[in-house]
């Protein structure tokens, strides 16, 4: 799966994983578009560090389907952004190295 973020019309920015293609996520800004996504995350600067706060609390599902208006632009996060996003929401822990 790619991870891609987003930056929404809210001011959220959400770190999420898709089937989609970067390429059609970019030209869907500017059209009415559904697209699926899978375990969003808020992204949320705090000392300068980022923190991943979930995006809905309370939902069974980790898969949202959004309507592509309600987004700013789709954007790659940094590497290290997205190393621990992928780390965070992968299920695997890896030992620490001594």
């Amino acid at each position: 799966m790619n991870v891609f973020a987003m930056r929404m019309k809210s001011g959220e920015e959400v770190i999420f994983r898709t089937e989609v293609e970067f390429s059609v996520l970019e030209q869907s800004t500017s059209k009415s578009k559904l697209i699926e996504i899978d375990k969003p995350v808020n992204m949320m600067p705090v000392e300068n560090k980022v923190t991943f706060v979930p995006w809905i609390f309370f939902s069974k599902s980790d898969k949202f389907t959004i309507n592509t208006e309600n987004v700013i632009v789709f954007y790659r996060a940094q590497e290290q952004i997205e190393s621990e996003y992928r780390r965070m929401t992968s299920g695997i822990i890896a030992p620490a190295l001594a």
